[in-house]
């Protein structure tokens, strides 16, 4: 005999007490039916069946008052089926009809709870949050804080957080002296945070802006400006503050600023840098290696290769460099011929240490020269040596002078010395020292006379270098 399970229908052994297929429980249980194969045998006549049906529920019974056997081994089960397999192909036992399936008892279903949403929950997250971001706004927008990211800013040239009460742009470009500045030196950029933390009393202010978030207070730094004025009183030179064309003044940021300049004129080239820190108003003077050449020569001669001088022999040069040796000389043209004065070899190391207005005097190349000219004529005069000859007035004076002191009957010795005190030959200054020897009444003295003379002139002529006029004199001494 076999087992249906009446849930699932399917066949189970007989001593199962649970059906393997759907866990189904066979005992003790109404619906369990105990049936045989009825695939190999037609149904018999409803008589015997009824008595077998018969016979089969009181075998039930004595089964089921009868204690549970052990369960035999698997040999002995198979033979016991075995032997009925043969039974029911002799007729011997004809299978009962199965009985009409029972729906079976479903497990009580377990009830899903449905999910209410709960307000209280999400306003705790929402001012979790709140709470965090506050926290941590708090620390980052601290004033400690924003003074840290300010301070970095400033040396790196950074116009975010920073504000002015001047006209000056507000750019990179014009906080970098200020960033060069900290960058050289690093003790004033100790100080700074000192400073915005209210601990020294620096021109760079913190001060309060409005706020980040509507609730965070926003700190910025205010920078002061001040005015730079670069002193250049040097012609053909230009000017350059941190590499840009500066005009005579300008508003600036503090920092430090490289002022360069450059002269280039005559074929020299002086070069100026000075690196000025401005935390005030600030002037800066130029100082180029530059003087200005007062050329004294013949009138109208030329300045080689620079220019002609005017009617009094003089040429200006303004702020010629001196960064190196060069020469100058005159040259003009005299009845056909070229004369020239001597050549200054090294124009720098003649003017050097002549203050403002350098002179440089450039005399003719003559055999004689005026000092010496002019003694000789003080003592003899000679018309050839004057322009005009005996026609001179110079001449003439001189002469009548010279024979009346020589004529003097009381006269033993005449003489005179010449000292030039400079080498102009347009206006010739100089001093003329008489000496005289007297014998009165066998009595012998000597007199000495000093006077000096002005607006004397010579000029160089082919034939060598003439007097034009001895100029006026007066006594300054007589002893």
């Amino acid at each position: 005999m076999k087992k249906i399970c009446p849930n699932c229908g399917k066949e189970v052994a007989p001593e199962e007490k649970y059906c393997p297929f759907c866990h189904f429980n066979l005992v003790n249980n109404d619906e369990t039916m105990v049936t045989v194969n009825i695939g190999l045998l037609g149904l018999k006549n409803n008589a015997s069946t009824k008595k077998d049906e018969e016979k089969i529920q009181s075998e039930k019974k004595e089964s089921d008052a009868k204690p549970e056997k052990k369960k035999q081994p698997e040999k002995a089960v198979s033979k016991s089926n075995e032997d009925k397999k043969q039974k029911i192909e002799k007729n011997e036992i004809i299978p009962s009809p199965l009985p009409p399936k029972k729906k079976p008892t479903p497990l009580p279903k377990s009830k899903k709870k449905k999910f209410h949403f709960k307000w209280s929950i999400l306003i705790e997250i929402v001012v979790a949050v709140i709470a965090i971001l506050v926290m941590v706004g708090t620390n980052y927008y601290s004033c400690k804080a924003q003074i840290g990211r300010i301070e970095i800013g400033l040396k790196n040239g950074e116009v975010n957080n920073v504000v002015t009460n001047g006209k000056v742009p507000l750019t990179a470009k014009n906080l970098t002296p200020l960033k060069e500045y900290y960058k050289n030196n690093p003790a004033a950029y100790k100080k700074l945070k000192k400073s915005l933390m209210g601990k020294n009393n620096l021109p760079i202010k913190l001060i309060k802006q409005g706020h980040y978030f509507l609730f965070f207070p926003r700190y910025v730094v205010q920078l002061p400006t001040y005015e730079l004025n670069v002193v250049n009183d040097y012609h053909h030179s230009t000017v350059t503050v941190n590499g840009m064309k500066f005009v005579k003044k300008q508003k600036v940021f503090p920092g430090a600023y490289n002022i360069e300049a450059k002269s280039s004129y005559l074929g020299q080239t002086a070069k100026f840098k000075k690196t000025v820190n401005v935390w005030k108003d600030q002037t800066a003077e130029v100082n180029l290696n530059a003087k200005t050449i007062k050329v004294q020569g013949m009138p109208n001669g030329k300045l080689y290769l620079i220019g002609k001088l005017d009617k009094k022999g003089n040429l200006v040069l303004e702020d010629v460099p001196l960064t190196k040796p060069f020469s100058m000389y005159v040259a003009k043209k005299q009845k056909g011929k070229l004369v020239k004065t001597k050549q200054v070899k090294d124009v720098p190391a003649v003017i050097k240490g002549s203050k403002n207005v350098a002179v440089l005097k450039l005399d003719w190349q003559q055999s004689k020269n005026v000092g010496k000219l002019l003694e000789d004529n003080f003592n003899y005069p000679n018309s050839k040596d004057f322009i005009g000859g005996s026609k001179n007035k110079s001449y003439v004076e001189l002469r009548t002078l010279v024979s009346n002191w020589r004529n003097s009957p009381n006269l033993t010795k005449y003489h005179a010395n010449i000292t030039v005190n400079n080498k102009s030959l347009n206006d010739i200054r100089y001093s003329v020292e008489f000496n005289f020897a007297f014998n009165k009444n066998g009595k012998r003295y000597k007199r000495v006379q000093v006077m000096k003379f002005r607006s004397a002139s010579a000029r160089s002529t082919s034939k060598g270098l003439k007097i034009k006029t001895i100029g006026g004199g007066r006594i300054v001494s007589s002893k």
